[in-house]
C-alpha cells in the first residue's frame, strides 16, 4: 500500500520560509516528496529547503490565481500514482492588524508537532479532506464565488454544481484521489487573472477552485474533517469524564442518571393516567417532552380511570412500548402513518375500551392482550 505523501509549499512571502520549515519537522520519519513553487528565483529560499532536505524540487510560476494556480500547475506535471495523499501549503499574509492567527490556525491544527499530524493522517481512512475545524466553511449566497461564477465554472468544465463545505485558506491535507480528480478537470484552461490581487480580495476563478475542493471531496462520497488540537484532551476522553460526572441516558426500557460515577436506574417513561375524561395525544406536538422525538422506545401508559382516550398519531414510531388499560369505557385510536413495533396493549377483565387502527398504520410483532388470562386476539398485519 502506497504511504508517501505528496507535500505542495507555494512561497509568495519568503519571510515565512523559516515558520513553513519549522512546521515541516512535524513529518520527519515519513515518507514524502517536497515541491516548492514561488514567483522567482530566490536563491536564500532555495538554500534553505535544500538544508532541510536535500531532494526538494523547485518550480517558478507565473504570479497569478493566488496558491491555487501554482498548485494546479504543480499536481499537472506531478506522477500522483506514487503517493497516498496531499500536504498542500502555503505563505500566508497576515490581517490588517498585523496578526498571523489565521495563519498559524491552519498550520498548527493540520502539524504543529509530530502527534498532530500523525493523528490527521490517521483521520484520512476516513475522511476525504483534513484542516483546521473553525474554517471549514459553507457555500453562501453573497458571492459570485458561491453563485453565478461556481454555476459558470462548473458548466466549463463539465460537472455538477453541487454546493459544499470546503477549506477557507487551502491549507490542507487530502485523499489523493481527490487531487487527481482536480487534475482530470483541467483547471488550468480557466482564466486565472494576472492582475494585482490582494490579500482578502474575492470573486475569482481561484475562490472558485478553492470551493471545488470541498466540491469534489462530496462528490467521491468524502467529509471534510475538522480538525482542533487545541482542545485538551481528545473528543471521546472528554466524553467520557463528562459522562461520568453527569449524564442522562436511555436504554431500552430504562433512563440511566449518572452523578460523579454513581448511577441511578429508573422507569423510563413510566405515566399513569389516574382520572376521568382524559385525552391523551401520542403525537410529534410539543407539549410534553417525550413527545418532542418521532421514535421513543419503552414509553408504558396505564389508564385507571373512565372515558379516557388515547390518540396516537402522525407518522410517530413506538418501539417496545406498553399501554394498560384496567377501567371502562377508554378509547384507543391508531391512525395516520403509526409504526409499532413490539407494543403490548393490556386491556384487564372486563373493561369495556374500544380499539380503532386505522390511516395505513402498521403494527410488527404487535400484541393485544385482553383479559387476566392474556389472551392474544390476532389482528392481520
Amino acid at each position: 500500500m502506497k504511504n508517501k505523501i505528496l507535500v505542495c509549499i507555494h512561497i509568495y512571502y519568503h519571510n515565512q520560509v523559516d515558520y513553513i520549515i519549522e512546521k515541516l519537522k512535524s513529518l520527519n520519519g515519513l515518507d514524502y516528496d517536497l515541491f516548492v513553487t514561488y514567483v522567482e528565483e530566490n536563491n536564500e529560499t532555495k538554500e534553505k529547503f535544500l538544508n532541510f532536505n536535500k531532494n526538494a524540487k523547485f518550480k517558478i510560476v507565473e504570479n497569478k490565481g493566488y496558491d491555487i494556480y501554482p498548485f494546479l500547475v504543480l499536481i499537472n506535471e506531478i506522477d500522483l500514482e506514487k503517493y497516498s495523499c496531499v500536504l498542500k501549503l502555503h505563505t500566508k499574509n497576515h490581517d490588517k492588524l498585523g496578526s498571523y492567527s489565521w495563519r498559524d490556525n491552519l498550520y498548527n491544527n493540520l502539524l504543529e508537532t509530530k502527534t498532530i499530524f500523525g493523528k490527521n493522517i490517521k483521520k484520512l481512512k476516513k475522511y476525504g479532506i483534513i484542516c483546521a475545524e473553525n474554517r471549514i466553511a459553507k457555500m453562501e449566497d453573497n458571492w459570485a464565488e458561491d453563485t453565478w461564477l461556481f454555476e459558470d465554472v462548473c458548466k466549463q468544465i463539465g460537472i455538477k454544481p453541487t454546493k459544499a463545505k470546503f477549506c477557507a485558506g487551502t491549507i490542507f491535507l487530502a485523499k489523493i484521489e481527490i487531487i487527481k480528480r482536480i487534475k482530470e478537470l483541467n483547471l488550468l484552461q480557466l482564466d486565472f487573472e494576472n492582475k494585482a490581487m490582494e490579500t482578502g480580495s474575492n470573486s475569482t476563478n481561484a475562490h472558485v477552485v478553492e470551493r471545488l475542493f470541498g466540491v469534489v471531496c462530496k462528490q467521491l462520497g468524502y467529509e471534510i474533517y475538522g480538525s482542533n488540537q487545541r482542545k485538551i484532551f481528545s473528543d471521546e476522553w472528554n466524553k467520557k469524564v463528562f459522562d461520568n460526572i453527569f449524564s442522562v441516558k436511555n436504554k431500552g426500557t430504562y433512563k440511566y442518571i449518572t452523578i460523579l460515577w454513581f448511577s441511578i436506574k429508573l422507569n423510563r417513561y413510566n405515566y399513569p393516567i389516574i382520572g376521568n375524561k382524559n385525552t391523551i395525544y401520542l403525537t410529534e406536538n410539543k407539549e410534553m417532552d417525550f413527545l418532542r422525538k418521532k421514535s421513543i422506545e419503552g414509553l408504558q401508559i396505564k389508564i385507571n380511570g373512565n372515558e379516557n382516550m388515547i390518540k396516537i398519531s402522525k407518522s410517530a414510531k413506538f418501539i417496545n412500548c406498553e399501554l394498560i388499560i384496567t377501567t371502562d369505557d377508554n378509547n384507543v385510536i391508531i391512525e395516520d402513518n403509526v409504526k409499532l413495533e413490539n407494543c403490548t396493549l393490556i386491556i384487564e377483565k372486563n373493561c369495556e375500551t374500544k380499539l380503532k387502527i386505522e390511516r395505513n398504520s402498521t403494527l410488527k410483532n404487535k400484541k393485544i392482550i385482553m383479559s387476566d388470562k392474556y389472551e392474544e386476539l390476532a389482528l392481520d398485519e
